[in-house]
């Protein structure tokens, strides 16, 4: 594929597997601004502090009605680097971190690198085939509508991370090296999508 891309420079796309490495390092990482932002969680540390917020939850869910009741549920939380994709006509355009929450910066050559990130994604009609979708689909058909076509704009917002398993095993290598070993995951996780070399 890379000889006949070489040849024929006209028949590189953006999804094709040769597009997941860059070819040089970066001098800087451009700025990208969120079109909605990408906001953080906070900690609480407190009884204090979470009645708190959820007073401030309570007053802007339902203003003029402090005394309405609101239910609540709790998930774990991934303890990873905050990211976002954007897909234009399916092909992953921008990658790029939370940043400020309204600024990042655009690291989608680091993020081309990442096997799980699709460069291009499977036009939703292609899957709709599947069992666990037939099932969807039985119990609400109204997201039948949802597969007919390929949004022009797509944003997946997630996390990259590290397991923990992946992390001791990182870590043994660094001791068995004789170098110093890393933090915490979350740190290895956040240093491999800042490298300016993919």
């Amino acid at each position: 594929l890379t000889k006949i891309e070489t040849e024929f420079p006209a028949l590189i796309t953006p999804d094709s597997p040769t597009q997941r490495v860059a070819g040089k390092a970066l001098p800087g990482f451009k700025k990208v601004r969120h079109t909605i932002p990408l906001l953080s969680l906070n900690d609480v540390f407190s009884e204090s502090e979470l009645a708190d917020w959820s007073e401030r939850i309570g007053k802007r869910a339902s203003p003029g009605n402090h005394q309405k009741t609101l239910e609540y549920f709790a998930e774990i939380k991934v303890d990873g680097f905050a990211i976002s994709l954007e897909y234009a006509d399916g092909i992953l355009k921008t990658g790029s971190t939370r940043g400020d929450g309204t600024m990042g910066e655009d690291v989608t050559e680091n993020l081309k690198t990442i096997d799980s990130i699709p460069l291009r994604l499977t036009a939703p009609h292609e899957f709709a085939h599947e069992r666990e979708v037939q099932k969807i689909l039985r119990a609400h058909p109204s997201i039948g509508k949802l597969l007919e076509t390929m949004p022009r704009r797509l944003e997946v917002r997630g996390e990259v991370y590290m397991t923990k398993q992946a992390f001791e095993k990182v870590n043994r290598a660094q001791e068995k090296k004789g170098l110093p070993l890393f933090a915490n995951p979350r740190n290895i996780a956040a240093g491999s999508v800042r490298q300016l070399d993919p």
